[in-house]
């Protein structure tokens, strides 16, 4: 089926689902990364923290508005500590705390996204 055949509503999910397994590939690169107990290399969970971001931030945030776990705010639970990982420039811990982020909160959101897009430029752009 031809793509000038579908409801524009179906191409908006298409396309959703697409970014979604874009981010979900990239996110990937973290998920090593996850484990409290082990020792890990600094330098590639920067280099996944950043290649995350050249993903994410090259995606459109949603339009809708969508609550998090409890509330409008709650994001920030995952949000301070993923800013203080990365102050202490402890990526391994920041991956962590991306991957929480991403599980419970919609990552898309645009406060989430501009929060984010902030950490990133203050944090980890060179």
């Amino acid at each position: 089926m031809e793509d000038k055949f579908l409801h524009p509503i179906y191409t908006r999910y298409i396309d959703k689902r697409s970014q979604r397994k874009r981010l979900s590939a990239v996110l990937r690169d973290c998920i090593e990364f996850d484990d409290f107990y082990v020792q890990h290399d600094e330098e590639r969970a920067k280099s996944a923290l950043v290649n995350f971001f050249n993903v994410y931030l090259n995606e459109k945030p949603d339009k809708r508005l969508k609550n998090g776990r409890v509330s409008y705010y709650s994001f920030y639970l995952n949000l301070l500590p993923l800013r203080q990982a990365l102050i202490k420039k402890q990526y391994a811990l920041a991956c962590h705390e991306l991957l929480t982020l991403c599980a419970y909160e919609p990552y898309m959101q645009r406060r989430i996204y501009s929060c984010l897009e902030e950490i990133y430029r203050a944090y980890l752009k060179a």
